[in-house]
């Protein structure tokens, strides 16, 4: 089982279940296939918790497709509420 991170480039995933020399490895995230990159060594044999901290950064367009998507529910909504002209 991996702990998988990025460094925004490249996609890495760590060993997770093992309890000494943990092996690193880089992703293709294309195939899907893992490689050994290297060894993460000296950290005591047991009572110990592999993980990764990761956050994200949206990408520039996200932000804008995300205030876009209730737009036009929105433009409907005020359109609706629009007070009837009475013709008579």
């Amino acid at each position: 089982m991996f702990a998988l991170f990025s460094d925004g480039t490249s996609l890495y995933g760590i060993d997770a279940i093992a309890t000494s020399d943990i092996a690193i490895y880089t992703i293709d995230t294309s195939t899907g296939i893992a490689t050994y990159i290297s060894t993460l060594t000296g950290l005591p044999s047991k009572d110990f918790f592999v993980d990764a901290a990761t956050f994200s950064t949206p990408e520039s367009g996200t932000t804008l497709q995300l205030f876009l998507l209730p737009l036009p529910t929105l433009l409907v909504a005020s359109w609706v509420r629009r007070p009837m002209v009475d013709i008579t």
